[in-house]
């Protein structure tokens, strides 16, 4: 398995990145849940654009039909570029959290109604009431605006509106309210959440360092707008930064689910977030045996390239989630005979924590 992408076949098939009726998607949370389980997917994250609404009801629809996983995309300003900021197993019951993004839907209404005022003295007027029905129970934007233009006949496609009015060089822009990236990344972790940064694309390595240094715990490395080049090059930070590499694979297969979950699950306990309910820190001993050349251990994120017997803390496993060192144990595996196939036989892996009193080993 080549590193820089999800294979396409084998594994399970998840979607990390996805909208509902709450931002910018057309389906209700109910829906997309539905739809999901339609297709097959394994995993699905709620990320509605700056707002928490859909996760509830998604989570209910959910069941035990799929892993439902809560989350969000702030969209985020870092020195003038527009950055998107997704979190992972988030609690959406955080007041801080709830009050920063009501506070930020309050400005993007007066973004909207700025616009709108600008429209009318171009004499391309549109309905404020219209443009905020169309964006039902979820957060006003541009696109809203956009469809508002099309429909009054001022422009063909919603391309045009914001070629001609709401792009950055439009006649109409107003600059989107001010959410730093950092503080985005802050407000996600406060809510107990893992922050990623999605589809980076362009953006300056050196931003990515800073929001490392503010608490940032992955990167989106695969997603549509990444060609292979984008990928390989996002991979490659995120293993030098220590971030996780994360991906909106769509139905894609992706081998990596249990590792990417494992890892962000990881950051959020190291942060020291930890909810309520999760455990103290345990300290987990990974043990691998193999015989044949080692041509490279390869490691986790966060451990050195060391040999095995490997000795590492993590506040992660709990006797609650016992079952989840295997889960562990196959990223290892995963990572092991990426590396190292076919020169290379791995005969077990040993995961255990005495102090969370759980363990397995895995033979092959």
């Amino acid at each position: 398995m080549k590193p820089t992408r999800p294979p396409q076949s084998g594994g399970r098939r998840l979607e990390l990145h996805a909208h509902t009726h709450f931002s910018d998607g057309a389906l209700s949370p109910e829906q997309l849940v539905d739809l999901a389980v339609e297709r097959g997917l394994f995993a699905l994250a709620v990320t509605d654009h700056d707002s928490v609404e859909g996760i509830e009801p998604a989570l209910a629809a959910a069941g035990s039909r799929l892993e439902l996983v809560p989350g969000i995309e702030i969209s985020s300003t870092f020195e003038g570029l527009d950055l998107h900021i997704l979190g992972y197993f988030l609690s959406a019951d955080s007041a801080r959290l709830r009050e920063r993004l009501a506070r930020f839907r309050d400005e993007r209404r007066q973004r909207a109604r700025a616009i709108v005022g600008r429209l009318a003295a171009l004499g391309a007027p549109v309905s404020e009431d219209e443009v905020f029905a169309s964006a039902g129970p979820g957060v006003v934007g541009r696109p809203h605006v956009a469809q508002a233009l099309v429909r009054a006949g001022h422009v063909m496609t919603i391309e045009l509106a914001f070629q001609k009015y709401l792009g950055p060089r439009g006649s109409a822009f107003v600059p989107r309210p001010a959410f730093p990236s950092a503080e985005a990344v802050r407000v996600i972790r406060e809510a107990g959440g893992a922050a990623v940064l999605a589809h980076p694309g362009l953006v300056p390595r050196r931003m990515v360092e800073t929001l490392a240094e503010a608490g940032l715990a992955g990167l989106e490395v695969w997603h549509p707008q990444h060609n292979p080049a984008a990928q390989k090059r996002w991979f490659e930070v995120a293993r030098e930064l220590r971030l996780v590499p994360s991906g909106d694979c769509g139905v894609q297969w992706f081998d990596g689910w249990e590792e990417t979950h494992y890892f962000l699950r990881m950051r959020i306990a190291q942060s020291g977030l930890r909810r309520p309910t999760e455990a103290a820190p345990a300290p987990v001993e990974v043990k691998l045996t193999w015989s044949g050349e080692l041509k490279r251990l390869s490691p986790p994120p966060d451990l050195d390239p060391v040999a095995a017997p490997v000795e590492y803390a993590t506040s992660f496993i709990s006797p609650e989630k016992a079952a989840l060192t295997s889960r562990y144990a196959a990223g290892i595996r995963c990572k092991f005979m990426s590396a190292n196939a076919p020169s290379t036989s791995l005969n077990s892996i040993a995961v255990s924590s005495p102090t969370a009193g759980c363990a397995t080993t895995t033979s092959f």
